[in-house]
């Protein structure tokens, strides 16, 4: 008989996108059967197989620590922004492509129909095609909703019309998610989008962006 390895408790960052997932299906009244594999020999982050729908493959190795958000390597990346390549993030982004291809697949279709040409550039991974701009619009409105707002408010609309987040959509919300941020992700915010929070107003504010880097852009 082989050796059977079982994880007893995952790291905090599998553990807050599990909590989440769970949080995700117990207010929208879903019934998940999804099972969630790490395999180290994966050659991509992530991997979703519509021919078997009810899996995701994760590989731990090649996700990032936020220590690594300030690498020059890398561009700024943490969990709830546009862009994460830590193991919630990723988890999340495979969980929106198995959702899409089975409690939401109307919404997938909807989407496509909805914003045929209209591409939503969130990042360079989103840019890949549709329904990748789909799963990372997705994990946006799961983890940081009112940010989806701020930078897509038709994206927000959409699936605020589909699904409720386990997140709320509240500045309150997302300021706690802002302080978290690195300084890389609150400048890239900041030059690239547009957007910062001002002590004076204790809101968020509209600047004129620096940078039209991963801004929304019609192809």
């Amino acid at each position: 008989m082989p050796t059977e390895l079982r994880i007893i408790a995952p790291d905090n960052s599998t553990h807050v996108a599990m909590t989440l997932i769970d949080r995700f299906e117990e207010i929208n009244n879903y019934e998940f059967n999804l099972n969630i594999l790490f395999d180290y020999t994966l050659n991509d982050l992530g991997e979703f197989d519509p021919i078997q729908p009810d899996t995701i493959w994760i590989n731990p190795s090649l996700c990032k620590t936020i220590n690594e958000s300030k690498s020059e390597m890398l561009d700024p990346f943490c969990t709830g922004y546009v862009r994460d390549f830590t193991t919630t993030g990723v988890i999340l982004h495979e969980f929106c492509h198995y959702a899409t291809y089975n409690c939401l697949s109307a919404m997938r279709i909807a989407y496509m129909f909805r914003f045929p040409t209209n591409r939503l550039c969130l990042s360079e991974y989103a840019n890949n095609c549709v329904e990748d701009e789909l799963a990372e619009a997705m994990v946006i409105y799961i983890t940081n909703p009112y940010l989806l707002k701020l930078l897509a408010p038709d994206r927000w609309t959409f699936f605020k019309k589909h699904f409720k987040s386990p997140t709320p959509t509240s500045t309150l919300q997302c300021y706690k998610s802002y302080m978290k941020f690195p300084v890389g992700v609150k400048e890239e915010l900041k030059e690239r989008w547009g957007i910062a929070f001002s002590e004076i107003e204790m809101d968020f504010v509209r600047l004129k962006p620096t940078s039209t880097s991963h801004r929304p852009v019609m192809v």
